[in-house]
């Protein structure tokens, strides 16, 4: 709708990378965007134009032009003090709320601030794509189609050992999951419960 309401009225063609820049600059400074909601806009808008060219519609993508904005390289978070009250008060329920998943269940929300993994990945992450000595998981094919390996705290590698000692107990395979269910074939899928 954005922008119907200042090209509308224009051929595709006609819209050149210096027009598409200076009102890109004006919204972002309007709306008070950061460089990456910035660089967002700025694919779509390149989509668009990418997609009237495989349509036939256009010859050129003006958007691809448009300069990129630096990005920060992503925040520190830890957790707030509420926050660490509600783990405190969820490993309080532990052994009635837990019983079907037990130790599973609770390290779940451990591993998770400590390695930043989405929780595809937490879930899918088997034994034998870690390393506890040498500090990671190796992920294959994430989200953006590339391995990579995630780097391991000391909060993340202790969680990890607890639970690798209690699969071990358990007798469970190395390619079975971190996360490990008494019930749903021994996958655990879903950490709301």
């Amino acid at each position: 709708m954005l922008t119907l309401d200042e090209f509308g009225d224009r051929v595709a063609e006609s819209i050149i990378t210096r027009e598409l820049q200076d009102w890109v600059e004006e919204m972002s400074e309007e709306r008070e965007w950061t460089g990456g909601i910035r660089n967002r806009f700025r694919s779509s808008l390149s989509t668009v134009f990418r997609e009237g060219m495989r349509a036939g519609k256009i010859t050129v993508n003006p958007a691809r032009l448009i300069r990129r904005s630096k990005e920060s390289l992503g925040r520190v978070r830890f957790l707030s003090q509420e926050e660490a009250k509600l783990r405190k008060a969820i490993a309080a329920t532990l052994p009635g709320r837990f019983k079907d998943e037990g130790e599973s269940a609770f390290a779940q929300p451990d591993v998770a601030p400590h390695t930043g993994m989405r929780k595809s990945q937490q879930f899918t992450a088997t034994w034998d794509q870690m390393d506890l000595d040498k500090g990671y998981i190796y992920l294959s094919m994430t989200k953006n189609g590339t391995d990579r390996f995630v780097t391991l705290n000391g909060g993340a590698v202790a969680v990890l050992g607890r639970l690798r000692e209690l699969h071990k107990r358990l007798g469970l395979p190395p390619e079975s999951t971190l996360f490990h269910s008494t019930r749903s074939n021994g996958l655990m899928k879903n950490p709301r419960k």
